[in-house]
């Protein structure tokens, strides 16, 4: 499966949720051409925060030696609209990627009604 557009990371997490009331984070690890070659839950949290840390990301990508890889999470609330923490996550998982190498192509923030937040497409941050 390739991932080129944030429409299809959230399809492609949104079958990997087991409980739409719990955050998610799920990372998909890519080869140089954006195919993913693994995926995996990473952290599955409360009704309004998952944990997450730089290292248990990137050990999966190290391991199976990908090149990219986009992380999204679910908001159970329905407002994707990204906390300060997710905006620090990404901060922080973006720049852990450039030291080790591996790009963080992409932080998607979705709910299960259907809207989404690609920090790729804002460039904000």
């Amino acid at each position: 499966m390739e991932l080129t557009k944030p429409e299809e990371a959230v399809k492609a997490a949104r079958a990997k949720l087991t409980d739409r009331r719990k955050e998610h984070f799920i990372a998909f690890y890519l080869d140089t051409r954006n195919r993913v070659i693994h995926s995996e839950v990473v952290s599955i949290g409360t009704v309004d925060s998952a944990l997450v840390h730089p290292r248990e990301v990137f050990r999966p990508a190290i391991a199976k030696s990908a090149s990219g890889v986009i992380t999204l999470h679910n908001h159970p609330s329905g407002v994707v609209e990204p906390s300060d923490s997710d905006i620090e996550i990404h901060r922080r998982l973006r720049d852990a990627g450039r030291i080790i190498g591996i790009r963080l192509v992409d932080s998607i923030v979705f709910s299960s009604r259907g809207a989404f937040h690609s920090f790729a497409s804002d460039n904000q941050h």
